[in-house]
C-alpha cells in the first residue's frame, strides 16, 4: 500500500519490521523482493541488488526476479552483471519482454563489443 502511494521510506520501514518477524535465513522470498523494489524506489541500487540476491537464495528465481536483479545491477553501473541477470531471466522465460528490452538498452550503452577492423 505504501509503495503504491509513493511513500517509499514508509514502505521500506514496514518491510524491515516484517523481516524482523522471521528468524535469520528464513525470510520469505517475496518479502525480500519487496525490499529490493523499495530500495530501488529510493535510488539505492546496490542495497537493492543485495536484497534481490538474497531473494534468489530463498527459492527458485522467477524471470521477474532475475529482471529486477538486472535492473538493480544496471542502475549501479554494473552492465556485465545486468546482462547476465537479464539473460538468466530469458532462460527461465524466453518471452520475458522486459528482459529483452533491458538487454537491448544495455547493448546500446556498451556499444559494439567486437573488435573494430582497420
Amino acid at each position: 500500500m505504501y509503495r503504491r502511494r509513493g511513500q517509499n521510506t514508509r514502505c521500506l520501514t514496514a518491510i524491515y519490521h516484517l523481516l524482523d518477524t522471521y528468524p535469520s535465513g528464513e525470510e520469505p522470498q517475496s518479502v525480500l523482493v519487496m525490499q529490493g523494489q523499495a530500495l530501488m524506489d529510493l535510488n539505492r541500487p546496490q542495497q537493492a541488488t543485495d536484497a534481490f540476491l538474497a531473494a534468489i537464495q530463498h527459492g527458485p528465481p522467477s524471470a521477474d526476479l532475475c529482471f529486477y536483479l538486472a535492473q538493480s545491477y544496471s542502475a549501479a553501473g554494473r552492465g556485465t552483471e545486468a546482462s547476465a541477470a537479464a539473460q538468466q531471466a530469458l532462460v527461465i522465460n524466453g518471452a520475458h519482454e522486459p528482459s529483452r528490452q533491458l538487454l537491448a538498452q544495455l547493448a546500446a550503452q556498451m556499444g559494439p563489443t567486437a573488435p573494430q577492423r582497420r
